[in-house]
């Protein structure tokens, strides 16, 4: 991640304010398609919740054989860069 970030001109003191636009446009952009498509739009309680099935059990439900399905949101957990003390 620090390679990306040095590559991209971001410093790790910028990384917060950063990521946070990146999400906002990526997100902006999938909710659009999603809503474009007129596909379903759920959040999920946890990160933990096995998408996959979760996708075929909308599938079946909605009797969708091929073609997207839905469109899930979840705060997945990560780990991001830190400012340390030299």
């Amino acid at each position: 991640m620090r390679s990306y970030l040095g590559y991209k001109n971001v410093l790790l003191k910028d990384f917060g304010d950063w990521a946070q636009e990146h999400t906002k446009r990526i997100r902006s952009a999938c909710d659009q398609t999603a809503q474009s498509l007129n596909l379903e739009r759920r959040y999920l309680q946890s990160a933990s919740i096995n998408k996959e099935d979760l996708a075929r059990q909308i599938a079946r439900e909605a009797k969708i054989d091929s073609g997207p399905i839905c469109m899930f949101s979840v705060v997945e957990p990560s780990f991001s860069p830190t400012v340390c003390a030299n």
